[in-house]
């Protein structure tokens, strides 16, 4: 099982892939972002090739654990790539 970890920015996605056994994970690509339809075709591509079965996606919260903009921001990208990937997505607090 391979499990994909995002980091959702308004300028870059960092993209980072587990080992086979989920215990580590490493840097493999980091996405310019230009728009929703583009970056997610290239996370799909990513996803097919190392067989990602798992997506974690970084969330901001404010210090109060309520979500502010950038928060929102990373879980509506989140259900657009739910919905291409048919890959549920999960969030790890930042």
């Amino acid at each position: 099982m391979r499990i994909l970890g995002l980091d959702v920015g308004k300028k870059k996605i960092g993209v980072a892939i587990s080992d086979e056994l989920g215990l580590t994970a490493q840097g493999v690509d980091v996405i310019e972002r230009k728009n929703d339809g583009k970056d997610i075709d290239r996370i799909c591509k990513i996803i097919s090739e190392y067989r990602v079965t798992k997506i974690v996606a970084g969330l901001p919260k404010n210090m109060n654990g309520t979500l502010g903009p950038s928060g929102k921001a990373v879980k509506d990208y989140a259900v657009k790539l739910q919905n291409t990937t048919g890959i549920e997505v999960d969030f790890w607090d930042e």
